[in-house]
This record gives C-alpha cells, structure tokens and sequence, in this order.
C-alpha cells in the first residue's frame, strides 16, 4: 500500500519521484537505499528485510521501477503467492527494456500489483490481477499521484489527487524540500485521506522515499518515519564516454526531521 506522486522538471531535465510506503508496523524496518547489484547493472533503492525486494528502485542506465500494492480494485489475499512482489522490482532490471520485460516476465502465481516503469522516454503503469496484466502508456511530460486501491477509496484517491493538482499549480517550480513536505503534511487535517496515515495502529507510513533525477545523477533521499530520522545517497549514470560510476555516501548523511 502506498502513495506516488511524479512530477517532470519545468526544464525538461529529469523528474522528481516521491513514494509514501504504507506498511504494517509489525513488518521488519527497510534497509535505507544500498546500491545493489542486479545483473551486470548497480541499482539504487531501499530494501525490504522481509521479502527481500523493494518498493523503488532506479539504475545506472536510468531506467527506474516503482511498486505499490494492489491493482485497480481491493482483493482477497490467498494464503501463499509465489514470491514478494518486491522482488519484481529488482527482476525488471535483469530484461533489456520495459517491452522486453512486459512481454516474457511470468507473474503467474503472484499477488496482484501495480508497477511504474520509466525507461527513456517510455513511461508505464502496469496493473496485474485476476491472471490478467494490462499496461497503461503514461505521458512524462505531466504530473500523476497514484494511490494503492487496496488500502483507499475511490473517494480518497480523487481527494488526494485535487490536492496534489492544487499543489502543482500553486508550486509551479516545486523542488525536492516542498515536494517532500507535501507528502510528510498534505491532508494532516483529514486522518483519512492524508497522505502519511495510521489504520487502526496497523498500518502506517514508514517511510518517503524522494528521487530527484537530472542528467547526471539520481539523488536519492529518505525519510524513515519510525526512526526519525533523513538519509542521503547518490547514484552517478553514465559518462559522455560510456563509463558508469556509482557514489555511495558513506557513512550516510543524516539529518533530523
């Protein structure tokens, strides 16, 4: 369950891609961002000690992946699915492009899903559920707030998005801090659409996760809401030349909330 919201520089030059993870308090807490290697390709993203996947992920190549729980209706959950959908995240990096992968990746015996993927100038939502995938081409020069079905009501999600659509034209330039405060504050006075929420003392949002993507460089930074605290790390892309280099900061960048 979560709450994205992708909004593309005014210049042209890259996106910022924001994520509210909503998650049962009872699940072990995330490993902050790590670089991983996928493949012959080192990915940024966050990683679920539980099911050992992730929720947000985006590699060397630029090419980024984005998971929230659920399709386009709530459902009943079996007792057994074949692995975490955390780990379709990380699979998509093993196929050569967003086709490739929506065309032979096997997600038979998985819980339903939705997944964002963007990879060049393609951008997509994938929805998986009743043994059927259906893909959506988005457009990436407009902004979008998606909301997981399995945790809101349709009345919930429009209300999130008037919101965000109120924010975007009243912040035409939004940067990484007023972007991040929208997702940390809007709708505080609403407990049940806001979009850091606590359900029943169950389910709450751990975490915001911000990319903040140019030319260069994926900026990744990382909001745990149960630590209190704000980590930092950057993944470089591809040189003029050819060479990828990747940067992590280490010890993390921590500063309080």
């Amino acid at each position: 369950m979560c709450t994205v919201t992708y909004i593309p520089k005014i210049s042209g030059e890259g996106y910022y891609f924001t994520h509210n993870r909503d998650e049962s308090i009872r699940r072990k807490i995330a490993v902050p961002p790590v670089i991983r290697q996928v493949g012959d390709k080192k990915i940024l993203c966050p990683v679920d000690r539980q099911g050992g996947g992730t929720w947000i992920a985006i590699s060397e190549d630029k090419r980024l992946a984005c998971l929230l729980n659920g399709g386009s209706s709530p459902h009943k959950r079996k007792d057994a699915y074949r692995h975490s959908r955390g780990l379709v995240v990380l699979d998509f990096f093993s196929f050569s492009d967003s086709n490739d992968f929506i065309r032979n990746y096997d997600m038979k015996e998985l819980e339903p899903f939705t997944l964002l993927l963007l990879d060049g100038k393609e951008f997509y939502q994938l929805v998986w559920e009743n043994a059927r995938l259906t893909v959506n081409e988005l457009n990436p020069a407009i902004p979008y707030l998606f909301s997981s079905y399995m945790l809101y009501s349709q009345d919930i999600i429009l209300t999130r998005r008037k919101w965000f659509h109120d924010f975007i034209r009243s912040t035409a330039d939004a940067g990484p801090e007023e972007i991040i405060r929208f997702h940390r504050y809007a709708g505080s006075d609403d407990p049940e659409a806001a979009l850091v929420v606590t359900l029943d003392n169950l389910v709450h949002t751990v975490s915001i996760s911000h990319l903040d993507v140019n030319r260069a460089e994926a900026h990744f930074t990382y909001i745990d809401l149960i630590n209190d605290i704000r980590l930092n790390k950057t993944l470089e892309f591809a040189s003029a030349s050819g060479r990828v280099q990747a940067t992590l900061e280490a010890p993390f960048k921590q500063t309080g909330l």
